[in-house]
Parts: structure tokens; sequence; C-alpha cells
């Protein structure tokens, strides 16, 4: 090859290279004059990280209010209300004796939860027979319901097992054997990444990976779809030719790419150790696994947005 071939070949090369990046600067370009594709690219990412984190950032309900509605009287069901009032996620703050007396606590907010005893408890405890226990939970947030779920278990499980020692007490089996046959193994809670067993911890992860994803994909679809609606999508004659595509498509990738690292940086970096979530991984490690996610549905979602003809289709 002469100095005029390798001559030309740099300067085909750099001309590539310019119209690279005159095309990624040109997708900069519309996403920020275009309010719509600056709010789901910036501000949905910025925003939506912090607002889900903040829902959930107590992690736990302890001491729900809860009522207990005692239609049995018994001396066991009195027992088993003060074991549910004894747990650390609950407490029985109102007794009724009925659950029509329940409804104006509970929609009043003063309660979010109920746990009925029926007339019928202790007789069919008595009898050696299954008896039943209700329970409601307000599903307006899902703490609610996992304090109410936790709490009931443990202390109807915990009654129960008295009441497994008294049949065997009845037996003529005391004392400590009744104890080990009532519960013959303990088993031992060693809670890794989450102590707390906290919803917030267990959930945000895969939420602030899905924010990354979804906000990539409607922006692009976005984008596309507002480029056909003002008809600016025209192939240039030269970019027909085989090979020419590549700088269009590698400009907008770069686009969005560099955006969206700066972006997955404040989500999966900041974010996390900000609302104090489980982050174990190192910094690099994460990059690392995040750039072929990021160039995987950078790509899916310019070859559906290929199919996309309006600026609300993507959204659908």
């Amino acid at each position: 090859m002469n100095n005029s071939n390798k001559s030309n070949l740099f300067i085909r090369i750099l001309h590539e290279i310019r119209r690279v990046i005159y095309i990624m600067l040109d997708e900069y370009r519309v996403i920020l004059k275009d309010s719509g594709l600056a709010v789901v690219f910036l501000g949905a990412t910025i925003v939506y990280p912090i607002l889900y984190s903040s829902i959930y950032r107590n992690e736990t309900v302890h001491n729900m209010p809860i009522a207990v509605v005692d239609a049995s009287q018994s001396n066991r069901s009195r027992e088993l209300a003060r074991r549910l009032d004894a747990t650390a996620d609950l407490k029985v703050a109102y007794r009724f004796n009925n659950l029509e007396e329940v409804k104006d606590a509970f929609y009043r907010h003063k309660i979010h939860g109920v746990v009925y005893i029926p007339e019928d408890f202790n007789r069919k405890i008595n009898r050696n027979e299954q008896a039943t226990v209700s329970i409601y939970c307000d599903m307006s947030s899902f703490l609610y319901y996992r304090a109410m779920m936790l709490g009931a278990n443990f202390g109807i499980l915990d009654a129960g097992n008295d009441i497994k020692i008294e049949r065997m007490n009845a037996a003529g089996i005391t004392g400590r054997t009744a104890e080990i046959s009532s519960s013959p193994f303990r088993y031992e809670k060693n809670i890794l990444f989450n102590e707390p067993m906290g919803f917030a911890s267990f959930l945000m992860p895969v939420v602030l990976v899905l924010i990354i994803h979804q906000t990539l994909f409607f922006g692009i679809t976005m984008l596309t779809g507002s480029l056909h609606e003002e008809k600016l999508v025209a192939i240039d004659p030269q970019l027909r030719q085989r090979g020419k595509f590549f700088p269009t498509i590698f400009g907008k990738t770069l686009c969005y790419f560099t955006l969206y690292i700066v972006i997955c940086s404040y989500i999966l970096l900041a974010v996390p150790r900000f609302f104090q979530l489980p982050h174990i991984g190192n910094s690099w490690d994460i990059i690392r696994f995040f750039t072929p996610f990021l160039l995987a549905v950078i790509f899916f979602s310019m070859l559906v947005s290929a199919f996309i003809r309006n600026r609300e289709t993507g959204l659908v």
C-alpha cells in the first residue's frame, strides 16, 4: 500500500469517525430539545429511584396496630391474643366482640389487620378437632401484609405448640419430654445480606434495574416515533450503500451508552449507598456486568423502534 492509499484510508476513517460523533451529538440535541424525551431519559431516571426507595425506606413495620375479635371468650382465645400482642410485628390495639364493630376502626386506618377467633375455637380444640382462625389484612401496603402474616403465624404456631404440650401432659408425657416431643427439632436462622428481612432490600435492587431497562426502551422508541411523525427519518441515499448504516447505528448507540453509563453509576452505585440497600459488589465489577446489559437493551430497543410509527406506540 503506497502513501496515497494510506492517506485516503486515513481520511475515510477520520470521516467516518466525524460522522459517528456528529450523529451522537445530534442525538443528544434531539433528546435535550424534546421535553418529553428529557423527562424519560433524565427526569424519570433521577426521580424514580429516589421515589421508590423512599416509599420502602423503613424496610419493616413493627408494632402494627391490629384488632382481635374474640367470639370464643375462652382462656385459650385470650392466650392467643396475648401471644399475638407479644410479637415484634403486631400490637393488639383494639378488642371487639364481632366483625361489624371492626369496620369503623379499619376504615379510619386505626388498625391494619384483624384476627377473628370463632365461637367454636375452644370447643374444637377440646374435641381434638382442628380450629380455624381468620386473618384480615390491609393490602394498601405490602409492609402491612408482611407484618400481619409474620406476626400472626408466629403467634398462632406458638399457641399451637402449647396446646400440643397440654395434650401430651394429659396423655402422661410431662416435662422436658413433652417439650421435645412437641418440637422434635429447632432451627437456627442465619440471614445473609438482608438481616432485617426488609422489603426494600428484597425488591429495590430489581426495581432499579427495571427502571434502567424501561426508561431506555421507552426513550428510544419514543424518540424514533417522534422522528417518524416529523418525517425526519428519511434515509440519505449514500447510507443505502452497503456498510453505510454503521455510522448511524454506532453513533446512536454511543449516545445512549455514554448517557446511561452516567445514569447507571447514579442508580446502581449512589442510590443503594444513600438508602443503605445491599451493595457488596465492586464498582468495576458492576460496570463490567452492566456494559453488555446496556448494549443488549440499546440494540433491542433500536430493533423494536424500527416498527414504531408514532410517539405513543412505544409506551403502549
